[in-house]
């Protein structure tokens, strides 16, 4: 049964529609796309006609916030994201982690400066050939060529024995290999989140 002005806005907007049909055509706001959505001007849903207009769905979604809300959420959203994703302290905390585990199981508990084996836990350091401290980024978590397995004694109280531990590496991969890596020494590269992200992926392959 028909109530009137106590219709639900679904009965009037039914009611409208088929009064309206013939007013079908272009967007009466951005005049260029066809118009498939009736909308409230007032958004009370009035029973007057005048009350009601065809729209596109673009602009019929401007008109009545439920653009604004879409944005809003997103927005929302991005931020949520980006707040769950890693600083870049937290990144290079991890990449650190992977040099650790690659070296560890690369040299086999062995000291690569004064050949001590059996090497686990806080005696199982991982040094640097040439010193992080003057070393570019591009060397600061190089595994394959500027990171070593050492042990405590050789890397805290005797600076990294880089003497003995440059001299096994000389022997082991020999002097063009030594060359190549001291030339990339001030080789500077910038250790933003896309490189640190990569290095990352790269080395949980590598552990595989």
């Amino acid at each position: 049964m028909w109530k009137g002005d106590n219709a639900s806005h679904w009965a009037i907007r039914s009611w409208a529609r088929r009064l309206l049909k013939d007013k079908k055509g272009t967007c009466e706001t951005c005049r260029l796309k066809p118009a498939f959505d009736l909308a409230s001007k007032s958004g009370e849903h009035k029973r007057d006609l005048t009350d009601w207009f065809y729209l596109c769905r673009t602009c019929h979604m401007n008109y009545d916030g439920r653009m604004d809300n879409i944005r809003k959420w997103g927005k929302k959203l991005q931020e949520k994201n980006l707040k769950k994703r890693p600083t870049i302290v937290q990144l290079k905390k991890r990449l650190w982690e992977l040099c650790k585990q690659i070296v560890r199981a690369r040299d086999m508990g062995i000291c690569q400066a004064c050949g001590a084996k059996g090497l686990v836990g806080v005696n199982a350091q991982t040094s640097h050939l040439i010193p992080s401290s003057i070393c570019g980024g591009l060397l600061r978590y190089d595994v394959e060529r500027n990171l070593y397995l050492c042990c405590y004694n050789c890397n805290i109280n005797l600076g990294g024995n880089l003497a003995e531990l440059y001299r096994n590496v000389l022997i082991k991969s020999g002097q063009m290999f030594v060359d190549n890596l001291y030339m990339d020494k001030n080789k500077s590269i910038q250790l933003d989140r896309i490189f640190l992200e990569n290095k990352i992926e790269l080395y949980k392959k590598l552990l595989k």
